[in-house]
């Protein structure tokens, strides 16, 4: 996985449950910041919910980077780097969309999404 990364812009990790894919990729954004000047690279952790950003890969990259030695400091899913100058630069934040909104159904009896009390007959087209 590893090498696929400096060679392809994008790659693919199908694998089992507990094989150390996020192990893997805190690891890789935290390479991916620390191999560019400070400011000039700009590295995005998403992730389909928030919470798999927040409690899943970024506290693998909060582990690394004190273990490393590397210059800067994590926060909750912000990873700042000091510049020459002395402020501190966004390396790395963790980003995921917010949730969906399903629409109401329109359906006459719909089991899977409305519940019985807002059942309604379904307006014509």
């Amino acid at each position: 996985m590893l090498d696929a990364i400096v060679d392809h812009k994008r790659v693919a990790v199908p694998a089992a449950f507990g094989v150390g894919k996020t192990y893997l990729a805190a690891r890789a954004a935290v390479w991916f910041t620390n191999v560019y000047p400070v400011g000039t690279a700009l590295c995005i952790t998403t992730a389909t919910r928030f919470r798999q950003v927040q409690r899943q890969l970024w506290p693998h990259i909060r582990k690394v980077v004190p273990r490393a030695g590397l210059p800067g400091y994590c926060d909750t899913v912000r990873y700042k780097m000091p510049d020459p100058y002395g402020n501190d630069v966004v390396a790395a934040y963790g980003f995921s969309a917010r949730p969906m909104i399903r629409p109401r159904c329109r359906a006459f009896i719909c089991r899977t999404c409305c519940s019985s009390s807002t059942r309604r007959a379904a307006s014509p087209r």
